[in-house]
């Protein structure tokens, strides 16, 4: 009987950390359909109990408040207003389990007045110096912009333009501390930031707001002023941002909750696959892959930090052909040396993937770009 207990306790204990991790996904047209794009990874799919934190990260504008919706074994983000979902948003998701940090509020008549609702969850309760973190899950539309406060030993959500908050209307809640966050596979710090910058973008200046490689999530924590304006990150000259999609001026003193990822908690859409070693036995082998379209090439080479590693040479049109990496344990950023380049999957003008060598074995080992100049 203990061998059984201790089975299922180790296994409930598996099952709980791989649930725990941190993903990115792209809105194009094979998972649009008008103002909704579906999640299609392994760690949301037929995983309906799954608390998910989102936040968009700059690939195209999109002004419109986000929620997400748990439909058909899959989960799916969508715009509030039901308003087209654009091609190339990309997105930043949290995904947990529900625990004692992360559940799931629903308003009600008791728990709501006017433009706000009030959590009541061992988690926040009396605890102001909690960051807190949260996601519209659909019960209802709420189209507007929403916040948190701390407010009479209660943390409230609350919509930024100050319409009434819709009876119905459910929210997934993270709560982290300020400091380091080692939560499962999520690892990462937990900050607050105050915008002190002009224009409609607040540069970041707390020092993980400079790992390029990190996946920020951000949520508006009322300090007096009020920011009706949907938001996201986005890195820029060697920082972090936030900024509202709108373009609209940012106030001065819109503050945030924010949690930086590190890199290594993210899961790649991509299976890991065991690798084979290269002749001499201490490399791992990792393969690029390239489809490229829109222009006919000559060929664009890759490098992995700064040594050339291999180089591509598609001849026309839609075709591919493969890079091979011979790579020491490590870690690597896998990169195209030529701009402008766009990638399908990501914004980044050079299409960097980030790759993880441990024991000759290689995290992602295939790595699939569509590319064009």
């Amino acid at each position: 009987m203990k061998k059984i207990i201790l089975a299922l306790f180790f296994a409930a204990f598996a099952v709980a950390a791989y649930s725990q991790t941190v993903i990115k996904h792209v809105s194009n047209s094979s998972n649009i359909s008008g103002h909704i794009t579906t999640i299609n990874n392994s760690a949301t799919n037929n995983n309906p109990n799954a608390v998910l934190i989102v936040t968009q990260d700059y690939g195209v504008y999109n002004v419109h408040e986000i929620g997400v919706w748990y439909a058909g074994g899959k989960w799916k983000i969508f715009n509030q207003n039901r308003k087209p979902m654009p091609k190339n948003n990309r997105f930043n998701i949290l995904v947990l389990p529900k625990g004692s940090r992360s559940y799931v509020h629903t308003t009600t008549g008791g728990n709501t007045t006017g433009h706000i609702t009030r959590l009541n969850h061992p988690s926040v309760n009396g605890k102001s110096n909690a960051l807190v973190f949260v996601t519209q899950n659909y019960g209802k539309y709420n189209t507007s912009v929403v916040g948190v406060w701390y407010n009479s030993d209660r943390w409230k959500v609350y919509n930024e333009d100050m319409k009434p908050m819709p009876v119905g209307t459910r929210f997934n809640v993270y709560v982290v501390y300020e400091g380091a966050v080692n939560n499962g596979r999520i690892r990462g710090t937990a900050f607050k930031h105050t915008n002190q910058s002009s224009g409609h973008i607040s540069w970041m200046n707390h020092s993980r707001a400079k790992d390029r490689s990190s996946q920020l999530f951000i949520a508006q924590n009322w300090k007096g002023t009020y920011n009706p304006h949907t938001t996201g990150v986005w890195y820029s000259n060697g920082k972090w941002t936030t900024y509202n999609q709108d373009r609209k001026t940012m106030a001065k003193n819109v503050r945030f909750n924010v949690l930086a990822v590190k890199s290594s908690s993210a899961q790649s859409n991509q299976k890991p696959v065991k690798v084979t070693k290269s002749p001499s036995n201490s490399k791992a082998k990792v393969k690029v892959s390239a489809c490229c379209y829109g222009s006919d090439w000559s060929g664009v080479s890759f490098i992995a930090e700064n040594s050339r590693e291999g180089v591509i040479k598609p001849s026309t049109k839609n075709s591919s052909d493969d890079a091979v990496f011979y790579l020491s344990d490590g870690t690597y950023t896998i990169r195209a040396t030529a701009k402008p380049i766009i990638c399908a999957d990501q914004s980044d003008p050079y299409a960097s993937t980030r790759v993880v060598v441990r024991n000759g074995v290689a995290s992602p080992s295939n790595i699939n770009l569509k590319l064009k100049f």
